[in-house]
């Protein structure tokens, strides 16, 4: 259960994972581990929210790893630079998909049916922004088709739809303090970018692409957790996403708002809660 005791992150608290990028690590866990319970995960992917440091990642990856031992773990960071530069953001996270669409069998997965073989873990909007992603790379790799693994997934702090206060101090928050300008500057130029495009801000786009019908016949089900007290993301957006899933199909299994939660810091206010959870949406409780 949730009272499972992590492993202790090491100085270099995700030395083990196998690095693929600068953005992707991967790790399989040894024989031991992977003969341990039955109902595990195959994969676990973790979606990092933006600039997240190592150090803060590893305690929710030790986490799973006390929950899950025979799960193997796929790991996808979203560094800064992702934002300005989104053909990099395509070109690093590219070394994931191969590892999730070896799980994608097409037709358990088209008929909706068959035990979820995968647990999608996604912070913020940085892991909005990458799902999104892959879910582009996927439909590149199947002629337009979103083909995904039978799933389960989990929701922590997203998403947020884009408003301009928030997305500043997101962006902003792990800048120094005269950086603050540039951040205004730099949305307003995206901003006026995407309008002359047509297209609606990256946040929106991302929400919208993990509330798409199809994806409703690979998710088993999908959890929120969420917070009133988070300053990065409204959790008035978390409830209208879970509201225009249920709409698009999508089994919402849980929406737990964490009162005082703040952004990616709700375990910090009931962890048994919080990972109780986690668990009872994979195991469909």
């Amino acid at each position: 259960m949730a009272s499972n005791q992590p492993v202790a992150p090491p100085a270099k608290p995700l030395s083990f994972m196998q690095s693929l990028n600068s953005v992707v690590a991967y790790f399989e866990p040894p024989a031991s581990s992977a003969a341990g319970p039955g109902n595990d995960p195959e994969l676990i992917v973790v979606l990092g929210w933006m600039a997240a440091r190592d150090l803060h990642l590893a305690k929710y990856i030790a986490q799973h790893r006390a929950l899950f031992p025979a799960s193997r773990l796929l790991l996808v960071r979203y560094p800064l630079a992702h934002i300005v530069n989104e053909a990099r953001g395509y070109r690093e996270v590219a070394p994931a998909v191969p590892i999730i669409s070896a799980l994608a069998e097409g037709a358990d997965a088209a008929a909706g049916g068959g035990r979820p073989r995968v647990l999608f873990h996604v912070f913020s909007n940085g892991g909005m922004s990458n799902a999104a992603k892959l879910h582009v790379l996927l439909r590149r790799q199947h002629g337009g088709a979103l083909v995904l693994p039978r799933h389960v997934t989990v929701f922590d702090s997203c998403p947020g739809y884009f408003r301009w206060q928030l997305a500043h101090r997101a962006i902003a928050q792990p800048l120094p303090w005269w950086a603050s300008p540039l951040v205004h500057v730099v949305l307003a130029v995206m901003w006026a970018w995407f309008n002359a495009l047509g297209r609606a801000p990256p946040p929106d786009e991302n929400a919208d692409a993990l509330v798409h019908p199809d994806g409703v016949r690979s998710e088993a089900r999908r959890a929120y957790l969420y917070g009133d007290g988070d300053d990065m993301v409204d959790w008035r957006d978390v409830e209208k996403h879970a509201a225009l899933a249920r709409q698009a199909g999508f089994d919402v299994a849980r929406l737990e708002l964490f009162e005082g939660g703040r952004h990616v810091a709700h375990v910090r206010v009931d962890s048994d809660r919080y990972w109780g959870a986690v668990k009872a949406v994979w195991e469909g409780e």
